[in-house]
């Protein structure tokens, strides 16, 4: 399983810009959520005498296994647990970078990564960073970069109604905020590729 070491990204990160997505989320990888147990004297999953969580959480979800048909068909079918989020509270709220495993069955697929500003806004990475969105304090605005390739797809989100698309400076097409997921996705699986080259071409003529 991958960890991911958020040191500090500033909020211009999101204007758009031209990078290497994969380069970007590697260069933030390290493991070092196992030291912060050894910080906190092996503790996990405390709470303070409010009730307030504290320190480093991991959570697990119980999932079903496969039946051992070794063990005699009238076993029960068994069971694993599986972590599925990491990362510290403060005072019961969530801060700095949490890692969240939202593949059930899939142990080697690099965790989603979310990070928890000072300010409120939360940043998330998903698709090993190919997918990199800023949601304001308030979640009216969301600020979105797809990264495919060496392309950067831009996404501007305004008080989660409207999105705008833009690829290299050129307007795409406006979507409704509900399709934000879907459209990410659709850039990254490659449906407006066509749309992409032949801005490329016109760019180069120029």
């Amino acid at each position: 399983m991958k960890y991911i070491k958020i040191l500090f990204i500033l909020p211009a990160f999101f204007a758009c810009f031209h990078t290497h997505a994969q380069q970007l989320y590697d260069s933030l990888a390290t493991a070092y959520y196992s030291s912060e147990a050894a910080a906190n004297g092996g503790q996990l999953n405390q709470t303070d005498l409010q009730g307030r969580k504290q320190g480093m959480w991991i959570q697990y979800r119980e999932y079903p296994g496969y039946k051992s048909w070794e063990k005699g068909p009238d076993m029960p079918t068994e069971t694993y647990l599986r972590e599925i989020s990491r990362g510290r509270y403060l005072d019961g709220k969530k801060i700095g970078a949490w890692l969240y495993n939202r593949n059930s069955s899939d142990d080697h697929h690099a965790p989603d990564v979310e990070i928890y500003m000072i300010d409120g806004s939360i940043q998330q990475m998903i698709e090993d960073g190919s997918i990199q969105t800023l949601f304001d304090a308030d979640s009216s605005n969301v600020t979105s970069n797809v990264f495919i390739g060496r392309d950067t797809v831009c996404i501007k989100c305004a008080g989660r109604k409207s999105c705008t698309y833009s690829y290299q400076g050129n307007e795409l097409f406006t979507s409704g905020y509900d399709r934000l997921a879907l459209e990410q996705y659709r850039f990254l699986n490659g449906i407006y590729f066509d749309k992409l080259k032949a801005i490329r071409k016109d760019e180069d003529k120029l």
